[in-house]
């Protein structure tokens, strides 16, 4: 967790994205029965989930039709990787 929340720079920063890092960390902490970040993490995704009630593939047409092209290109990403078996 440390590592991921390192990495993240400024302007990494999305408050609708923020689930994609959120969820994972919520369960990576309760794992380790780190309960105290667990929560903290649940409670940033449940934030993160109330902000965007679409998809990631409609975040990313969205983000073009604006003419943001690297948002765009990121919510693609993500809409892709959430297609992967696991």
């Amino acid at each position: 967790m440390d590592r991921a929340e390192a990495v993240l720079g400024a302007d990494d920063h999305c408050p609708f994205c923020s689930v994609t890092l959120s969820v994972p960390a919520a369960k990576a902490c309760a794992d380790v029965c780190d309960l105290e970040h667990a929560q903290q993490h649940l409670q940033a995704a449940e934030k993160s989930a109330h902000r965007w009630e679409g998809t990631a593939w409609q975040a990313a047409e969205m983000f073009a039709a604006a003419g943001q092209p690297l948002d765009a290109q990121r919510c693609h990403d993500r809409s892709r990787h959430a297609l992967e078996p696991a």
